[in-house]
């Protein structure tokens, strides 16, 4: 029982309550690398363990991770700004009519109003990181990649936009646009709110 103690005033958090339980096993298992499938057996994701049953997988996995010092989280993200976001649109239109040969263009052409920018996931040194969408190319199914040693999967790519340009994120990191730290920011915001 110590260490969860412990471990609650390393978090700040000096009365544990269900959702704080929850949110520290969370950060242990992460520790742990605990599988998807064991975190989804102890119900972790659907609230269905009391604060005393919390504690007692927290007492036991405290042990295992012996304490480790708790990463600070990153900062909640500004927004992009809109004089930003339409520069991005206007070159994502733009990356749009360079790809597309001339017999297969839209007769009303491409618009910025047909372009979104479905999630922000922060700027490190001028590159923006995000998942962008437009109207008129088609999305591949399913998307997964490890970079950094972070896994990334999901049903729509992150792109990094760098002076104009578009970039996968893995070519991004490899082209040094993004490091190491800022690979482990973005997976963060990444599996944040899915």
């Amino acid at each position: 029982m110590r260490k969860i103690i412990a471990l609650v005033c390393m978090t700040g958090i000096m009365t544990a309550t269900t959702n704080d339980a929850l949110d520290i096993l969370r950060h242990v298992a992460g520790l742990q690398r605990m599988s998807a499938e064991r975190a989804w057996q102890l119900d972790l994701d659907q609230n269905n363990i009391t604060t005393a049953d919390a504690l007692k997988i927290l007492e036991g996995l405290a042990g295992l991770a012996e304490l480790a010092p708790i990463p600070p989280l990153p900062e909640p993200l500004e927004p992009l700004s809109q004089e930003m976001e339409l520069r991005i649109k206007a070159d994502r239109i733009e990356q749009l009519l360079e790809r597309t040969p001339v017999h297969l263009l839209p007769e009303e052409g491409f618009s910025i109003d047909g372009v979104l920018i479905f999630r922000y996931f922060g700027t490190y040194s001028d590159s923006v990181t995000l998942i962008i969408e437009d109207a008129y190319t088609r999305t591949a199914g399913f998307w997964e990649a490890e970079i950094a040693g972070y896994n990334f999967e999901g049903s729509r790519s992150i792109m990094v936009w760098n002076d104009g340009q578009f970039y996968s994120l893995c070519k991004a990191y490899d082209e040094g646009f993004l490091t190491t730290e800022d690979i482990k920011t973005i997976h963060f915001y990444f599996n944040t709110h899915r």
